[in-house]
């Protein structure tokens, strides 16, 4: 029971042994710290997280920290085992005319660039491993560096590892 000297500050911050003291202001109960009463609860509260000084926010951060770097790192060493490369696919261009020529892979209506086959040699271009995954149907085209006629391949099945001759022949 409270008596009539004692505030209810003191008999709420002896009973709760809370950081926090209750404050009546117009009727309205409302919460206030004093850095007495932070530090006396930081001094009582066992290795639990406490922000009430420097020093304790320190420590909070730097366990943070490391609980952070920790988590990053054995991520990092996380193994799926031994990776599995696939050969990629080459197409093989035997350039029998004069120009060189620009060199380009059809899947669909996507088209990407391969590379430059010389003019009277034979270039060995890699597919890249985004275009050929599986057994994928793809056409060749090669444009002449300096014309405008163009070679177009039949459609050819393309699986990875495969290497693929086309002889171009001058026109």
């Amino acid at each position: 029971m409270i008596s009539p000297s004692m505030s209810t500050n003191a008999v709420i911050m002896r009973t709760v042994n809370f950081p926090f003291t209750l404050v009546s202001v117009f009727g309205r109960n409302t919460h206030s710290a004093s850095f007495e009463n932070l530090s006396r609860w930081n001094a009582n509260c066992g290795g639990i997280a406490c922000h009430a000084s420097p020093e304790g926010m320190m420590n909070t951060t730097r366990r943070q920290f490391v609980v952070a770097a920790l988590l990053m790192a054995s991520a990092c060493m996380y193994s799926r085992g031994p990776q599995q490369t696939q050969e990629s696919a080459v197409v093989e261009v035997d350039n029998q005319g004069v120009l060189d020529m620009t060199v380009y892979v059809m899947r669909g209506a996507e088209r990407v660039r391969l590379g430059i086959a010389g003019g009277l040699k034979k270039t060995a271009l890699p597919l890249p491993a985004n275009i050929v995954f599986g057994p994928t149907t793809l056409r060749f085209v090669a444009d002449p560096i300096g014309s405008n006629r163009n070679s177009v391949s039949d459609e050819i099945t393309v699986s990875p590892g495969d290497t693929v001759t086309w002889t171009i022949r001058p026109s």
